[in-house]
């Protein structure tokens, strides 16, 4: 399959995008999660003050097949260093064969680090069959952090 990967304005991309964010919600959503509700209004904000990078996969007629969504910030006890935070990654099953997810890891990377990005982060499900620890390590990745979550 051929794929090939681009960056594009998060909102000319929102219309066509928020299909797959429903497919991904459904994907890797647990029970007693929230529904999914974009923030069009913030998404569109953070776009225009250059703090989103959207990374997009394509196949050969143009149809979206996957992102990758960065969100730019410097974090206030390291204001001199620029971090992608990724918001949220997804390839549609047809696009997960092969190296197409680390293809656009380094597509990402090498996009990130134009835009003066120090340092990339990842999250992944810690359920076994949403785990990409693997992946993300062959990319050269490590674990820097657990996020723990509990609904309150």
């Amino acid at each position: 399959m051929t794929v090939r990967f681009e960056v594009e304005p998060f909102g000319a991309v929102l219309p066509e995008i928020e299909g797959l964010m429903q497919a991904h919600w459904r994907e890797v959503s647990e029970p007693g999660s929230p529904p999914l509700s974009l923030d069009h209004s913030t998404y569109a904000a953070l776009d225009a003050a250059g703090a989103v990078l959207l990374v997009t996969a394509r196949g050969a007629a143009g149809d979206l097949l996957g992102y990758i969504v960065h969100l730019l910030h410097r974090p206030l006890h390291y204001r001199d260093t620029l971090i992608a935070a990724d918001d949220a990654h997804f390839l549609l099953p047809i696009a997960r064969r092969g190296r197409t997810f680390l293809r656009m890891l380094a597509f990402a990377e090498a996009r990130l680090k134009e835009r003066g990005v120090q340092i990339v982060r990842y999250h992944t499900k810690a359920r076994p069959d949403l785990d990409k620890s693997r992946v993300f390590q062959a990319a050269g990745y490590r674990c820097a952090e657990h996020i723990m979550a509990k609904g309150i």
